[in-house]
């Protein structure tokens, strides 16, 4: 061959090489050109290099910023396609056209929306027809969409659709933080073809199915925890589904009525919000039901959401942070669905629920409140409850007309940390009624007539029984009790239940017909159990009648804590603070002690910032009464508060009464208030000194003498504390700078 010849072939075979190896081309085409145009592209993003004018298999397309509007007038196969750069993008189909962009190939993502950046796929369409942009991910090709994406239609009518998609294997299109799809208008199908979980939500992630006939994208598409699937128009769930189903959020928005039921369970790992005007019934009927591990809302009052599986199923409320259930619409728990509680971080109720099945405690505190109540149906069951599982706050059961019939109603209430189930057993019952029963901490009063005693400091509670309850209702209440109940001889005929109407009424005795617990013995400590009252007659209507443990026993009449048979729990006998000359004499009493680790004794000059000035071990659990005292050596001038702080030994504290006492004969400066400086009385040693802030903080310190000045012009003007300790001991008195 002539050598020209070769240099020719060898030239060719350069261009041919160069030409392949450029093969990344940015947009750069006018509003509304064509994706064939090859002016449309260039090698350089800011369109100083060369036109695409021979489309590629290998080429990289980008989108890089600005609001391009491109016609989508082919269909092709490149390596990679992203928007990126806060880039606003639209691709349109010619009418009623399919066009499919081929991706693979590649490193890294093959298709890619940047964070920032958006792509809208417009369909086309003029009569009953279809058009549609398809975005086929071959084998081991990948997108990730952090921005947002939207699949519509223009044009056409009622019969005209869009049917965008995204098609490849499972797992090839991430939806990341912050991404989003938009199913809206006519967009028909679900966006993801057909191939099970080959689109995923990430946390962060939505999907909004707004298209009026979009379907479902659920198998296509998979919800990962802290994803949300928002859904307004088109198909959604149905009744003969035999999948399991698994959400992040759900999100409601609809006016229309839809059901995801059948044989499956339904996992929704976050929040279910209701704000449209639609009903909502979620009818899994699975072994697990319906699980719900966020937050409930219902935002519009006109929504229903309904729990009504064709067989018993529990709505299992769980997860591992505190949950809400709130909202203005109906919640309605049908006649097989049961309410499961199983969050060890609690669930609140902040709107009234009815549960008609069953109840099922297994973990954590459903917590309510009078104006957000639990209503328990006359057939409902009651399953679980423990001391980390009960009803914190007021329940409500619903009891039928039951005349001669005995009926046992359970109550698994609690307060706090303190889980105490009360029952009342009712029969000659003409009339259906609702009883609320709630349990109360702390002393309810010790106004005492007849035999009784005394009653418990540490709890009682109430039952309401609603405007239709019989007043000739005769019934048993049971109280349950625990060590720190103070009961140590249960079986004892002086330990009774008590009973007063109102909150002002004077406690009386309603006996002891039964009881549980152990035999225990005097002046041991308390033990658990419960105690039955003997026979009643009747509750006044829509007025608390309230219930708690007595005793009829004075034990002693000098002391009526010594014998300590069945103390029962009280507060502080005694607190008193006395000026004595070597300091403040503090002594107090306690009756009984439980868990008790230790007293802190506190100091204040103006009955509001207290310091701790010593402490006092406690007893530990006894049932005796106990003295204590403890002197301030170092007391501060003028008036002084002290209180107790009593700690347990699980760390728990609560503070006793203030007591108040004058120190006389207190050293003084002067003048007080001061413009400026104070003087120290001439009688007074070397002495170090501190001025303190309402915080305690130091602003001015040093040392001084008798008749020495303190300047005080550096003070803002306002109220402080001097501190002077010498050899004596230490003073604090208020001081005034004006």
């Amino acid at each position: 061959m002539p050598k020209a010849a070769l240099l020719l072939i060898s030239f060719l075979l350069l261009l041919s090489a160069t030409a392949q190896a450029q093969n990344t081309y940015y947009w750069r085409g006018a509003v509304g050109a064509n994706w064939s145009t090859s002016t449309s592209w260039n090698t350089a993003a800011n369109g100083t290099g060369t036109a695409r004018t021979t489309r590629n298999s290998g080429d990289v397309l980008i989108f890089n910023g600005g609001s391009p509007v491109v016609t989508m007038d082919l269909s092709e196969t490149i390596k990679q396609l992203s928007f990126t750069n806060n880039t606003a993008a639209t691709l349109n189909t010619t009418t009623d056209a399919t066009r499919t962009i081929t991706l693979g190939g590649g490193t890294g993502e093959d298709f890619v929306v940047a964070a920032g950046s958006s792509l809208a796929v417009v369909g086309v369409v003029s009569d009953n027809d279809d058009a549609a942009v398809i975005f086929q991910l071959n084998n081991s090709v990948t997108a990730s969409i952090a921005g947002a994406v939207t699949f519509t239609s223009s044009g056409g009518n009622g019969g005209s659709n869009a049917l965008h998609e995204f098609r490849g294997g499972e797992g090839s299109v991430h939806f990341t933080n912050g991404g989003s799809l938009i199913a809206t208008g006519r967009m028909n199908g679900d966006s993801f073809g057909t191939t099970a979980g080959m689109a995923v939500f990430e946390a962060g992630a939505t999907y909004q199915q707004n298209g009026s006939n979009a379907d479902d994208p659920y198998g296509p598409a998979t919800f990962l925890d802290g994803s949300t699937y928002r859904y307004l128009t088109g198909s959604f769930g149905g009744t003969t589904l035999t999948v399991n189903r698994a959400y992040g959020n759900l999100s409601y928005e609809s006016s229309s009525d839809r059901t995801i039921g059948g044989l499956m369970n339904l996992l929704i790992r976050n929040n279910l919000t209701l704000s449209g005007t639609g009903n909502l019934s979620l009818n899994a009927r699975n072994t697990d039901g319906t699980s719900i591990g966020g937050n409930i809302s219902i935002t519009n009052n006109s929504a229903l959401l309904n729990f009504d599986p064709s067989s018993t199923r529990p709505v299992t409320l769980n997860g591992t942070t505190a949950k809400t259930v709130s909202g203005v619409g109906a919640l309605v728990l049908g006649d097989n669905a049961q309410l499961e509680i199983d969050n060890p971080a609690g669930v609140t109720l902040m709107r009234p629920i009815t549960v008609e099945s069953g109840l099922i405690l297994t973990n954590g505190l459903l917590t309510t409140s009078a104006t957000a109540l639990l209503t328990l149906d006359p057939n409902a069951t009651i399953s679980g409850g423990s001391a980390t599982s009960f009803v914190n706050g007021p329940l409500a059961r619903i009891t039928p007309a039951n005349n001669s019939v005995n009926r046992t109603w359970v109550f698994p209430i609690g307060k706090g940390t303190a889980y105490r189930p009360l029952t009342l057993r009712s029969s000659d019952q003409n009339n259906a009624a609702t009883y609320t029963v709630e349990q109360f901490e702390g002393n309810p009063g010790q106004t005492v007539t007849g035999l009784l005693q005394r009653v418990s400091f540490k709890r009682a509670y109430s039952i309401i029984s609603s405007s239709a309850s019989a007043t000739n209702l005769t019934g048993t209440v049971t109280i349950s009790f625990a060590p720190d109940d103070y009961v140590n001889v249960p079986g004892t005929s002086d330990l009774v239940v008590a009973r007063r109407q109102g909150t002002t009424g004077a406690w009386s005795t309603i006996g002891h017909s039964a009881n549980t617990g152990p035999a225990g013995a005097a002046g041991g400590p308390g033990v658990s159990g419960t105690i039955t009252s003997n026979s009643f007659t009747g509750f006044t209507t829509g007025s608390a009648t309230y219930f708690a443990l007595g005793a009829l026993n004075l034990n002693n009449q000098a002391n009526p804590f010594s014998t300590a048979v069945n103390p029962l729990p009280v507060e502080l006998t005694r607190f008193d603070a006395a000026a004595k000359p070597q300091g403040i004499a503090l002594s107090w009493a306690t009756a009984t002690e439980k868990n008790s680790d230790y007293f802190e004794v506190q100091r204040s000059a103006d009955g509001e910032i207290f310091q701790r000035v010593g402490s006092v071990k406690g007893q530990g659990t006894s049932s005796n009464a106990h003295e204590y005292a403890f002197l301030d050596g170092h007391p501060l001038a003028g008036l002084s508060y002290y209180r107790l702080r009593q700690v347990d030994t699980d760390g728990t504290s609560t503070f006793s009464p203030v007591a108040t006492v004058q120190m006389r004969g207190e050293v003084a400066v002067y003048p007080n208030p001061s413009t400026g400086t104070v003087s120290l009385p001439a009688t007074m040693g070397a002495v170090r000194y501190r001025v303190l802030n309402a915080l305690g903080q130091a602003v001015l310190s040093g040392q001084a003498t008798g008749s020495d000045q303190l300047d005080l012009h550096t003070l803002a003007k306002g109220s402080y504390f001097l501190e002077l300790t010498g050899a004596g001991g230490s003073t604090i008195q208020r001081l005034m700078r004006e």
